[in-house]
């Protein structure tokens, strides 16, 4: 019981776990009025973290349930590491430029920077980090008149 405790999928989404509670308790912060019966912006925050959270415990559950593994890696398999902490620091570069840089121009460079790493296609990479940045911007500062 404890091998299946203590596997590489209950772990990582016992991490994901605590961070989805973490912010999820940050997002309560945020203040409950609304403006023009329009969502507050601390709505979608805590509905990405409960969102998050229940795949976690779905994962967690199905790892010690089942003993099946969404995250198995093998040994010596330093190019799948590589990429996780190339991704890991793309993200902490996002996060620390978030009030230095314009949503749109980070979220292009973090969006294309990814699908780089993921070895995607340079047009698809292009065209999705555009659309997908352009098309975020446009829901939150024109739908929700959340301003990023």
């Amino acid at each position: 019981m404890l091998k299946r405790l203590l596997n590489a999928d209950a772990i990582f989404a016992s991490i994901v776990l605590a961070i989805s509670v973490g912010f999820y308790i940050m997002s309560l912060s945020f203040t409950r009025e609304t403006v023009g019966g329009n969502v507050n912006e601390g709505f979608f925050p805590r509905m990405l973290a409960v969102g998050v959270a229940l795949m976690a415990l779905y994962i967690i559950i199905g790892s010690i349930k089942n003993n099946v593994h969404y995250f198995e890696l093998k040994d010596g398999n330093k190019d799948i590491l590589k990429t996780v902490g190339i991704c890991m620091s793309l993200f902490v570069l996002y996060i620390i430029s978030w009030n230095h840089v314009h949503f749109l121009i980070k979220t292009i460079i973090f969006l294309l920077a990814m699908c780089r790493v993921l070895k995607l296609k340079l047009l698809f990479s292009v065209i999705y980090s555009v659309v997908f940045s352009v098309g975020i911007y446009m829901l939150f500062t024109q739908a929700f008149r959340i301003l990023l």
